[in-house]
């Protein structure tokens, strides 16, 4: 117990009452760390408690927290994460202000965008939230009220909806430059509007081929809510050849070897390249499923949300805004998808 060294910085430790309290003295000096600690020490004997640090509830955000959340939202945490760590590492939660994040934002505005900085933040409020909800460790979350202030001010606001998908023609080239595993993979995408992750943990099981639809299980599901949804002819057929042969707990989509696909980005980047296409994602897939939904099928927003798995209409709603815009543009024939073109 005593003085001890992380780095340059010298940090205090001690314990009372069977719980050991550490701080960070701020110092890479001998003599002020020694003056910082015997202050420290007897602001414990008088409030019988010290701030909890950033590292400790990054510990308990990690370890009791994330698993309870979907692997996608908890991957992207790990990934604000390694950003706020070095930052925030060597402070004490209630060391983490208005005035640290400012600089945080001012330091990660150098190489990332308003968008990013903004989910760093808000992973760092939903940790101070398992910090005052969970630990009971603070009495406030400085984070979400900072975020409150900016969003007043209009700053850190979220990237534009992404507006790309595929028009008919793309889609040809597309698949005309899959290989043929891929080619079903992606049109099965297209027609079904399922995420990445749910179409490849789509067991045989919950396909009904029978009635012509699937049903996306609740754990696979982003919002955490199951749905069924019809095949389109196209997809029925593909579902078809793809089970035969397999077994109810086989997946749909996977491997020669029975294994399942655990990405299917570098494949379809490839693809891309040989169609000759931009600015294309495996999620605007689900995009181009959404717009044909609206404009081929004519169904209605509710029913696209319902769909498409959306937690709520206002997301649908905002997701396919631009297609209302599209409407007054002139038609063109670029072929970028985002613009109406005599197919769609």
């Amino acid at each position: 117990m005593g003085l001890y060294k992380r780095g340059k910085t010298y940090w205090g430790r001690t314990q009372k009452g069977g719980v050991e309290y550490r701080q960070s003295l701020r110092t890479t000096s001998l003599g002020a760390a020694r003056k910082r600690h015997e202050e420290w020490l007897a602001s414990l004997d008088t409030w019988g408690e010290t701030p909890h640090s950033y590292q400790e509830l990054a510990v308990s955000f990690m370890r009791d927290y994330c698993p309870q959340l979907k692997p996608s939202a908890a991957k992207r945490y790990q990934v604000s994460m390694r950003q706020l760590d070095p930052f925030f590492g060597d402070k004490m939660l209630d060391q983490i202000t208005s005035a640290a994040l400012a600089d945080y934002v001012k330091a990660r505005r150098v190489g990332a965008s308003q968008a990013t900085i903004r989910r760093d933040l808000m992973c760092l409020a939903s940790m101070f939230t398992h910090a005052q909800v969970d630990l009971e460790w603070v009495d406030s979350n400085p984070v979400a009220l900072y975020l409150r202030r900016q969003k007043r001010r209009g700053r850190l606001k979220e990237s534009p909806p992404r507006t790309r998908y595929l028009t008919e023609a793309e889609e040809e080239r597309l698949l005309s430059a899959c290989r043929p595993d891929l080619a079903q993979q992606v049109a099965f995408a297209i027609d079904t509007g399922l995420r990445q992750e749910e179409q490849f943990s789509l067991p045989v099981w919950l396909v009904d081929i029978t009635q012509n639809r699937v049903t996306v299980d609740k754990t696979a599901a982003k919002s955490g809510r199951a749905r069924t949804i019809p095949l389109l002819p196209r997809s029925a057929q593909i579902s078809a050849q793809s089970i035969a042969g397999k077994q109810p707990a086989d997946w749909l989509f996977q491997k020669p070897n029975g294994d399942r696909w655990p990405d299917r980005r570098k494949p379809f980047k490839t693809a891309l390249k040989k169609a000759g296409l931009e600015d294309v994602t495996w999620h605007d897939l689900r995009r181009t499923c959404g717009c044909r939904l609206l404009q081929q099928h004519g169904l209605t927003m509710k029913q696209v949300q319902d769909w498409l798995g959306h937690e709520s209409l206002r997301t649908t709603e905002t997701t396919y805004a631009f297609l209302e815009a599209e409407h007054l543009m002139p038609r063109t024939k670029t072929g970028t998808g985002t613009a109406d073109s005599a197919e769609e």
